[in-house]
Order: C-alpha cells, then sequence, then structure tokens
C-alpha cells in the first residue's frame, strides 16, 4: 500500500506499480537480524530517486544533493534509538543528469521488543516539506528456542571488495526495497540467517530448509516453486536462496521459508509478502471452478458486468488484472466461473459472502454517488466496501472550534467525515479515516488515516482548516482524531 501524499512506498505495503513506484520520492524497508553475540538490531533501507532533489555545486566542480537523515526508534513513548545525520548523494558532473537512484543503509542494535520507527528525511537544499514514515517493528530473538531473520529480498549479490554495511559472508547483497517484482524478474533471490539451532536440533545434525510461495489470500501452496536443502545444524547458518518466479502469474503472495526436523514436523517459520506482476502468464483451466447451478447463473448479465467492477476495493492484484484487462472481453461464462471464484476464494460459503457485500454495494451507491461517479468508485465507498462499515462516523459541516487561537481567532473547518473503527484485520485497534468537502461541492475526498498502507498527511488539519493553522499546530479536529471520537 502506498503513501500517495508522502510519496513514500512501503515495503510491507502492496499494489505498488512501475509508474508511481519511479515517480515516488524514495522506497522505505527494513530487516531484523541477531548478531553472534545474541545483540539484536534493525537495519533500515531507504532508496531514493535523486530526481526529487536539489543537487548544488560541490568540490571539484561537481554537484551534490544532501538529506537530512532523522531515524528515532520508540518502546512505550520512550526513545530507545536516535540519529540524525546528513546523507549525501554522490557527486554528478551535471545537475540535470540525476535519473539515477542511490541507498542508505542504517544498523543500530536494539533489545527484542516492540518499537515505532520514524524516519523524517529532508532535502537540505530544497524548500519541500519533509517527508516521515512511520513503521511498527517487531524485534524478538530468543535464547532458548531456534528464530529465523527478517527474509531479505536480494537485487543483487558480488563478491567484497571492500567492506560496507552491505557485506555479508564475502559477498556485497544490494537490497532489492520494494515489495513489487515486475515481470522483467524471474528469480526471487533472498538472504536469512537461522539462530539456535541447536536448542531443536543436535549440533553439527541437519534438518531442512524448505522454501517455497504461497497464495496470500488463500495460503495454498504453489508446489512449483519448493526448493528444500539439508542443514548442518550450528549456532548461527547464513542462507542465500533463489526461486524461479517466471511462471508466476500476477497476484499478491508470501515468499516462506520453514524449518523441519527429521519427522518433517516444523519447528520454525518466517513469511515475507510481496506483490507480483506478470500479465503474460495467465491463469490455466485447472483455477477455473465448477459454478454450474450456482448463484452466479442467477446474475443478469448487465449487473455481472457492475457488479465485478464494484470488487475493486477487496480484489488482489491477479483480480484486477482480469477486472480492469480481460472482463470488458470475457465472455459470459468466463466472468462468471471468475465472480464464484472470487467468493469461493474469501469463504466456504460464497453465495452469504456476496449478498452480505451486494448490501454494502447498495448502500454506498445510495449515499456516496454523485454525478458520474458511482458510489463505490469514490472515497469513502472504497473504504466502505474494503473494511465494512465504520463503528461511528462523526459528520462536521460547518464546525468552528470553541477555542479562540492567537494571532488566528476561530479556527473555520471545511465540510468532513471522521469514520473510525474499533478493529481492521491486519491492522492495530482503533484506526480512523479523515474525508472532507475541499470545495464544498458534496464530493468528499480522503485526506489522512492513521490505517496501514492509506494516504497520511502530516499536515491534514492545515488543508482542512483552510490553511488557518500552522503547520504543527493542533487544533479541535486534530484532537477529536487523536481521541477516537
Amino acid at each position: 500500500m502506498k503513501k500517495a501524499i508522502l510519496m513514500v512506498l512501503f515495503a510491507m505495503l502492496l499494489g505498488v506499480g512501475n509508474l508511481q513506484a519511479q515517480n515516488a520520492m524514495a522506497l522505505f524497508s527494513y530487516s531484523t537480524f541477531n548478531d553472534p553475540n545474541g545483540t539484536p538490531y534493525i537495519e533500515t533501507y531507504v532508496s531514493f530517486n535523486a530526481w526529487h532533489f536539489k543537487f548544488i555545486p560541490a568540490a571539484e566542480g561537481k554537484y551534490q544533493a544532501t538529506i537530512e537523515m532523522t531515524v528515532i526508534a520508540t518502546r512505550d513513548d520512550s526513545i530507545v534509538y536516535a540519529k540524525r545525520y546528513n546523507l549525501q548523494s554522490p557527486a554528478i558532473d551535471n545537475p540535470e543528469n540525476n535519473m539515477f537512484s542511490f541507498l542508505d543503509v542504517l544498523r543500530f542494535a536494539i533489545p527484542n521488543g516492540i518499537y515505532n520507527l520514524q524516519i523524517v528525511m529532508k532535502d537540505k537544499n530544497g524548500d519541500t516539506d519533509p517527508v516521515e514514515i512511520n513503521q511498527n517493528v517487531t524485534v524478538y530473538y530468543p535464547a532458548d528456542k531456534p528464530s529465523l531473520s527478517t527474509l531479505q529480498i536480494i537485487a543483487s549479490a558480488k563478491p567484497t571488495k571492500q567492506e560496507s554495511m552491505i557485506s555479508r559472508n564475502g559477498y556485497d547483497m544490494e537490497p532489492y526495497v520494494d515489495s513489487y517484482i515486475p515481470k522483467e524478474i524471474d528469480l526471487l533471490n533472498f538472504y536469512y540467517e537461522i539462530y539456535n539451532v541447536q536448542k531443536e536440533i543436535s549440533e553439527n545434525d541437519t534438518f531442512l530448509t524448505v522454501a517455497y510461495i504461497e497464495v496470500e489470500e488463500t495460503g495454498k501452496r504453489l508446489n512449483f516453486t519448493l526448493k528444500g536443502e539439508r542443514t548442518v545444524s550450528k549456532p548461527i547458518i547464513s542462507k542465500y536462496s533463489t526461486l524461479d518466479i517466471s511462471q508466476l502469474p500476477s497476484g499478491n503472495y508470501n515468499l516462506v521459508v520453514e524449518l523441519r526436523n527429521r519427522h518433517n514436523e516444523t519447528f520454525g517459520v518466517k513469511k515475507y509478502t510481496f506483490q507480483r506482476s506478470n500479465p503474460n502468464v495467465q491463469l490455466s483451466t485447472d483455477d477455473m471452478f465448477v459454478f454450474g447451478g450456482t448463484f452466479v447463473t442467477n446474475i443478469d448479465e448487465k449487473d455481472l458486468n457492475y457488479y465485478i467492477q464494484t470488487l475493486y476495493p477487496t480484489a488482489s492484484a491477479k483480480e484486477k488484472d482480469f477486472i480492469f484487462n480481460e472482463a470488458a472481453s470475457a465472455s459470459l461464462e468466463e466472468k462468471q466461473a471468475f465472480f464464484y471464484k472470487f467468493w469461493l476464494a474469501r469463504s466456504t460459503d460464497p453465495k452469504s459472502e456476496w449478498f452480505k457485500y451486494r448490501k454494502w454495494v447498495e448502500y454506498v451507491d445510495k449515499h456516496f454517488s454523485k454525478g458520474n461517479v458511482r458510489g463505490y468508485q469514490s472515497d469513502r465507498g472504497r473504504v466502505y466496501l474494503q473494511y465494512g462499515p465504520p463503528t461511528y462516523v462523526l459528520d462536521e459541516k460547518n464546525k468552528v472550534s470553541t477555542r479562540n487561537f492567537q494571532n488566528i481567532g476561530h479556527i473555520h473547518y471545511l465540510p468532513y467525515q471522521m469514520w473510525f473503527y474499533e478493529y481492521i484485520p491486519g491492522d492495530n485497534p482503533k484506526r480512523a479515516f479523515v474525508f472532507f468537502d475541499q470545495f464544498r461541492s458534496g464530493n468528499y475526498y480522503l485526506l489522512h488515516s492513521n490505517a496501514k498502507g492509506e494516504v497520511q498527511d502530516m499536515f491534514w488539519e492545515r488543508r482542512l482548516s483552510g490553511n488557518q493553522l500552522e503547520e504543527n499546530m493542533q487544533a479541535e479536529a486534530g484532537v477529536q482524531f487523536e481521541r477516537g471520537y
């Protein structure tokens, strides 16, 4: 999921296309490892697109960009790690020749725990606003049982000539800082470490490491990607492996690594979620489910065409390929098969699941349609269909602050709605969405959310107040958002 306002793409997020990745200011990901002394550490990777930064004259007639980096890790509101430093881009001869990327890697030790990792990036030579990333990170490497590091995707590996932050075991391993794998990539290279296997397997005895890819939505293992290897037990084991993904269709997947003993019992597992784009590889006929006599055969083709479009908010990348690229030319039988398979993948009772969703579609069409934009195409409709009905809605048409702010007066807000969710699957509790009617036209757009993968704007309340507030000033709408009502 991308951060459109911040122009940053998270590596844990899905749904990122090539063009979007190219236009992003930076790509971010992280890994956690455990050193030989049993001290855990975090590595952060930020790949910057140079053309977003201002290059100024530097030494020897060169030009260079400078980015001020601030990295803060907090736990229970206490700062555990903090660092501020200036990152220099590679020096170039001509500031116009800036169509390249450069990588920043930071490594710091940190105890086991759950942290909020905050990274703020500022172009020191430009006048753009700082960009902020907030990411929850879990570090857990117990001393009394086996564990695995992050599965780190590797863009390239070559013998080390001079030690650097990306050097491991005699090789320079450049991290692949994205969760989007385009069709041009046929091999998925990854690195990971295994710790304390001797707590389960006697030292110098062997165990099996198994790597494969599974469909994220269903957990179905794709056996053509399965790869196993016998490994000798020792306290720390480094593994570099490769899977062939040339025949992996577009979709959302998990790279899975399992540790298995001689009885084929799993005693360790790690996953990495990624999105694959490979439109030239199509579904085989085996992927089509028998749908005759089911509820889909009773849907009129015109209605079916519309209903397929409304699946967009919850569709996987593979399903979106069909919706946008194939549905218009597909036969009725192909559309019926797709529709039935879509709901069967989500429930053992696909008919009931569809009927529940259809009521939501009818609701958003009734309440959020405006002009030629149907309800499911609106921001509020998309959020409603993706996450379900909100727990509570705060609707403010003409809110004026009760406080009189110094040098500003009362704050007059644009019309807005706040939607609050007690729980969203796969996210932390108590998530919220702010929609605003920027032009007082009745069209509400998503302005800000703290939900995983959604738009985040640090200065959302300033925009909501029509720029009355200063950038870092919080007023009543900000308080409403934080307290959840």
